[in-house]
This record gives structure tokens, C-alpha cells and sequence, in this order.
């Protein structure tokens, strides 16, 4: 009777934890969905043309962000970013490595702008397999330059600040879709309230030993924001610091904006000690930018012509 008993005990105990980790762990995803992969990011971007955002501090325009998409015959997806930053006080903003590196500059001028192209490389499969990304600031034509391979679960960085150089490995978690902090997102299609993922986050403002980070991205709410003059429905991605990476601290990182289609049409990153903000532009407000960029993406861009783009979009209403 007593064996009878506690077998009876052991399978009740094991039907509640089954119970919860049906609860926990396989109702949410069939609930809301999986989240964002490249696989549906480069599917639905097939017949895209090229991103292009304004970039806002405060109520000031303060540079201009473009996304290209390119799918090779070979079945490699290129994710090519280019940023600029114009006119920004960079000695009160950056990070202490990264204002000794530059304080000859700062001496000299001041204020500087801020040039950063970077790519990503998708296989067939939609993995991530490498990174590149290249940084000047003022006169400095590399003020930083990374290079990055990932093998499974491991990405690979050399990464270069004026003379120091640091080579490291960092964990990067299966299905994760990788960014840098200045790259907004382009699309974001199928989400659902609810939704959970993380998202290794490469940032060029990092001390160089310890440039990416792990996030937790959310889909916490549905909300209505106004966007090239209407009323758009949208759901809101709230990025913050996750648990689970060793990391210290719960504090909102990033605010992303997705409308029902996927498109994201606002995204907030925070900056060293500043909130920035994204505004994607129509098409035709983009075009002045990814045209002026040409076909060679990673190519360098004279610091004039970045100036005279940014000037362009002060002189458009918003």
C-alpha cells in the first residue's frame, strides 16, 4: 500500500511540473507567435528599397542613418549600415577610453562628427557568420575598426581604438538577431504582445575589452504614434538589460515603434549619456541619402558631402 502510495505521489508531482513547463515554456511562444528571426527580416525585404532615417537630440536633427539589404545570386544576405553624426560635443559625451584616444582632437576642435559603416553578413540558412564595422570621427579616419567571425555560438572580435587592439570571444545566443547600438532595425514582421527574445548588442562607445552586451527585447504594448503626417498603429519593443547575461541592471535601453506590417518607424537607443532617437523617412526623403551613398556602402564618404545631407533634412519640414 505505502509503495502504491508514493508511486502515486511521484507521478502527481510529475504531471505539476510538466504542467508548468507547458505554462512556462511552450504555450507563450505558440501563443504570440516566434519571435523576429533573419529568415523573415530577408524574406520580407526581398523588393525593398534602401532605410533611411533622420536622427533626433532633444528637438534637434543631428544626423542621418541608412539600411541597405542586399541578397547575393549565392544566397548571402549583406546587411550594410551607414551612420552620421554631425556637430555633436563627443569630449562630454564618450566614454573616458574612448576620450583619451581622441583628446588631441578634442583639443583641436571641439566639436565632431561621426561617420560609421558596418555589415553584417547572413548565410543561406539566415546565421550570422560575420560582422564589420568602421568608425571615424573628426580627422581620425579609423578611430575604431572591428572585425568579427561567428562559428555556432561563438562570435570572434578583433576589435582597434587608435593604437590599443583587443581580440576576444563572446558568447552569442542561437537565433539571436545581432545589431550594433547606432544600426536601427529595419523590420520586425509577425509580432505579437507578449513576445520575448535577446538581442547581442554591439556598441563602438564600449570600452574595447568588453564591447557587446546581451538585451532582452519585449513586445510590451500596442500603441498609436504619428508618422510622415498620419495616425499609424504600432507595437512597442522595449529592450532592457537581461537577467540571465551577468549584467547589472534593469533600466529601459531602447524603445523600438513597429507598425502592423512590420516596419519600423521609430526606434530610441541611449548613447553614452544621451537618449537618441530615429525617424524613418518616406521614400522620397530617402532618396537624396542612399543615392548620395552610391553602390559601395563601406566605401569612405567625404565628410562634405555627410554635412550637406544632414543640412538637406534640417531645410525639409518633418
Amino acid at each position: 500500500m505505502g509503495t502504491r502510495s508514493f508511486n502515486l505521489i511521484v507521478i502527481l508531482f510529475w504531471l505539476a511540473t510538466m504542467s508548468w513547463l507547458v505554462a512556462a515554456k511552450v504555450l507563450p511562444p505558440l501563443r504570440v507567435g516566434e519571435p523576429p528571426n533573419y529568415v523573415s527580416i530577408i524574406e520580407q525585404s526581398q523588393e525593398q528599397a534602401p532605410v533611411c532615417w533622420s536622427i533626433h537630440l532633444q528637438d534637434r536633427k543631428v544626423g542621418w542613418a541608412a539600411i541597405r539589404i542586399i541578397h547575393r545570386a549565392d544566397g548571402i544576405t549583406d546587411l550594410y549600415s551607414r551612420v552620421y553624426l554631425g556637430e555633436l560635443p563627443w569630449d562630454e559625451m564618450a566614454p573616458g577610453w574612448l576620450g583619451a584616444v581622441l583628446k588631441p582632437v578634442f583639443d583641436d576642435l571641439g566639436a565632431l562628427d561621426f561617420d560609421k559603416c558596418s555589415r553584417l553578413v547572413i548565410d543561406p540558412l539566415g546565421r550570422p557568420v560575420a560582422f564589420e564595422l568602421r568608425v571615424r570621427m573628426g580627422n581620425l579616419p579609423d578611430a575604431i575598426k572591428v572585425l568579427g567571425q561567428i562559428e555556432g555560438s561563438t562570435l570572434a572580435l578583433s576589435v582597434q581604438s587608435g593604437e590599443l587592439t583587443h581580440k576576444m570571444a563572446c558568447y552569442l545566443p542561437t537565433g539571436a538577431v545581432m545589431t550594433d547600438e547606432l544600426s536601427p532595425q529595419v523590420l520586425l514582421p509577425g509580432l505579437r504582445v507578449g513576445q520575448s527574445w535577446t538581442v547581442p548588442l554591439y556598441s563602438p562607445f564600449r570600452a574595447p575589452g568588453n564591447p557587446l552586451e546581451v538585451l532582452q527585447a519585449i513586445v510590451e504594448r500596442e500603441d498609436k504614434i504619428m508618422w510622415d503626417g498620419h495616425s499609424e498603429n504600432s507595437r512597442v519593443v522595449v529592450y532592457r538589460g537581461d537577467s540571465g547575461s551577468g549584467l547589472t541592471g534593469n533600466e529601459t535601453r531602447g524603445r523600438i515603434w513597429v507598425r502592423d506590417d512590420g516596419l519600423v518607424l521609430r526606434q530610441e537607443v541611449a548613447i553614452l549619456n544621451s537618449r537618441v532617437q530615429f525617424v524613418r523617412l518616406n521614400d522620397d526623403r530617402a532618396k537624396n541619402i542612399w543615392q548620395a551613398l552610391g553602390d559601395e556602402w563601406n566605401s569612405r564618404l567625404p565628410p562634405a558631402t555627410a554635412r550637406r545631407l544632414l543640412r538637406e533634412l534640417d531645410d525639409d519640414t518633418p
